[in-house]
């Protein structure tokens, strides 16, 4: 692994993720029910919990989800909305980044500064171009200094909701150059 770098087993999600960290690690492990690095000069590093800074970087989330193709069925889906449920803990803002038709590039963006006065955050997000092959959804939370002088732990996401359709009819045609046969 490259300098820095911590592969992990998450055996909740059943997947292999990665991390980052400013010096080579060498060794990781579950100690006391916490994280511990030993990095190459023999120092010992743990998670502590309730604190959300990396060397006063705020630990934020983001993830890209895969292609959604709806039924699978290209050229017939509508997307109207996307609902995020999920638990208001601190201050911070959720960008969402949408890209359509397989093409990576985010052509919508939507900046969500939820409302402290619930413990409930649910926010909805409606989709400016509906008719689409498929869509990506690239969600980041950021914190804001605006709002607080540290950064807190932010939200905890527990569910997204996509409410989006099949259209009727067949499907368009292809260029004569995407045709064979």
């Amino acid at each position: 692994m490259s300098n820095g770098a911590v592969l992990m087993y998450d055996y909740f999600a059943n997947q292999w993720g990665d991390f980052s960290t400013p010096f080579t690690t060498i060794s990781s492990t579950i100690y006391g029910g916490l994280q511990t690095l030993l990095d190459n000069a023999g120092n010992v590093y743990q998670e502590s919990p309730g604190t959300y800074l990396d060397n006063t970087t705020p630990v934020v989330m983001s993830f890209t989800t895969g292609w959604i193709c709806g039924s699978g069925l290209q050229d017939y889906q509508r997307a109207y909305w996307l609902f995020l449920l999920g638990y208001y803990y601190s201050p911070h803002k959720l960008t969402i980044g949408i890209a359509y038709d397989f093409d990576p590039t985010i052509v919508q963006t939507v900046v969500v500064t939820p409302d402290s006065s619930s413990s409930i955050e649910e926010e909805q997000i409606n989709f400016q171009r509906q008719t689409c092959d498929a869509f990506q959804l690239t969600v980041t939370e950021s914190y804001d200094p605006s709002v607080g002088p540290t950064a807190g732990q932010g939200l905890s996401l527990s569910s997204m909701r996509l409410v989006y359709g099949a259209k009727r009819g067949y499907p368009r045609t292809l260029p004569a150059s995407r045709k064979w046969g």
